[in-house]
């Protein structure tokens, strides 16, 4: 079955973001070194006696401070976007380089990464296909049934029959 959606569409480059979803690109290059310079200073902070209490910088204290950033850095790297992901996930490998506490909560960056907004995947998805979702498909959902790092699954269909479309996240160095 040939449509006119099934051809390429030269003036619509493949784009993870519809234009509006990015900040400008100085306040994304902001954002990127504030979170860096902020968690280089926490985990400088981290190793620093005086930012205990009285009782002192035991290695429980050490290790609970160290978990709590963890969890920051991977929330943080999740709402950068799918490249700091990818960075997350390949250092949650690198027990040689990073302490345990990082490691497993990076971990989590590897098969539970939360989904991006469903009208961001339907703007790429009408995007991509140059019209609107109702006009090509007879049902489309979505609401995605599994993500990753990179593009994230929903349901869609026509003519009875039901399908499964991937969104990706493509970035661009233009985009960062």
């Amino acid at each position: 079955m040939h449509n006119k959606y099934n051809k390429i569409h030269p003036s619509h480059p493949p784009s993870s973001h519809p234009p509006s979803s990015h900040p400008p690109q100085p306040q994304r290059t902001f954002d990127i070194w504030k979170f860096a310079i902020t968690f280089f200073i926490k985990l400088w902070l981290v190793g620093r006696k005086f930012t205990y209490p009285k009782n002192g910088m035991t290695p429980e204290a050490v290790s609970d401070r160290k978990q709590q950033l963890a969890v920051w850095l991977r929330e943080g790297l999740v709402k950068l976007g799918p490249t700091f992901i990818k960075v997350g996930q390949q250092f949650s490998t690198r027990v040689d380089v990073l302490s345990p506490e990082f490691v497993k909560e990076l971990e989590k960056l590897q098969d539970n990464v939360p989904p991006f907004d469903s009208d961001a995947a339907q703007a790429i998805v009408e995007r991509e296909l140059g019209g609107k979702v109702g006009d090509v498909f007879e049902e489309f959902n979505p609401t995605p049934i599994a993500a990753a790092s990179l593009g994230q699954v929903c349901l869609w269909g026509w003519d009875g029959v039901g399908c499964g479309g991937v969104t990706q996240h493509v970035v661009c160095m233009r985009c960062m």
